[in-house]
């Protein structure tokens, strides 16, 4: 059984290439340039042979910042780990931990920590095969600070004259115009196709006010 071998800089290319069967998002050579930043900046990555051919690598690095369930810093952590189909349940995937873990210890870690996604059950088996203790479970949130009613084609040239006509007669006096017409007939200023879908009446002046209000 071939050991595992610490990758260098020559061997960056090949990691990429396994990376990329795990991070489909992304190709070889983006992750190539990524990984030799990596390198410089005091990660490590780990392959595993057999016969010669790269079937397996590890990505670890030390994470300074707090991980959950730690109580040290720093802590070792495992970025990322896979094996090729064909060569799985053979211990591979443990060797190359076995690596990471030494490495960390090494840079004088006393923890090691990973993830996984949620939904990620083989992962999940792995880590408590592993003998990882699950620390906690977390949903992540994200929001934009533009604006969500942003001039739209159909608003530019329209804009103008729903603030006049708000202006002059107020949300009120929209509402008596609009009942009045109805959206399929708002000859002044095309307001059905201003909101572009079939509205009723509360959301159509909600949105609009909305939009003004920016």
């Amino acid at each position: 059984m071939e050991t595992v071998k610490k990758a260098e800089k020559e061997d960056i290319a090949k990691v990429a290439g396994l990376a990329a069967l795990l991070w489909k998002n992304s190709s070889a050579d983006e992750l190539s340039k990524e990984f030799y930043d990596i390198l410089e900046k005091g990660g490590a990555f780990f392959l595993k042979y057999e016969g010669g051919v790269p079937i397996g690598f590890a990505q670890c690095s030390l994470r300074h910042d707090y991980v959950e369930g730690t109580e040290t810093s720093p802590v070792g952590y495992l970025e990322g780990i896979f094996v090729c189909d064909g060569y799985r349940r053979r211990g591979y995937a443990n060797e190359l931990l076995a690596a990471c873990e030494a490495w960390a210890k090494k840079q004088g870690c006393t923890e090691f920590a990973s993830d996984c996604e949620i939904g990620n059950v083989e992962s999940l088996a792995f880590h408590n095969a592993m003998n990882f203790f699950e620390a906690n479970k977390i949903v992540c949130f994200t929001k934009s600070f533009k604006r969500r009613f942003a001039k739209s084609r159909l608003c530019d040239k329209k804009t103008y004259a729903v603030k006049k006509f708000f202006t002059d007669f107020g949300a009120s006096g929209f509402a008596a115009y609009f009942n009045k017409t109805g959206q399929k007939n708002l000859p002044i200023w095309n307001m059905g196709r201003f909101f572009e879908f079939q509205l009723n009446l509360k959301i159509c002046i909600d949105k609009t006010t909305r939009f003004l209000m920016q």
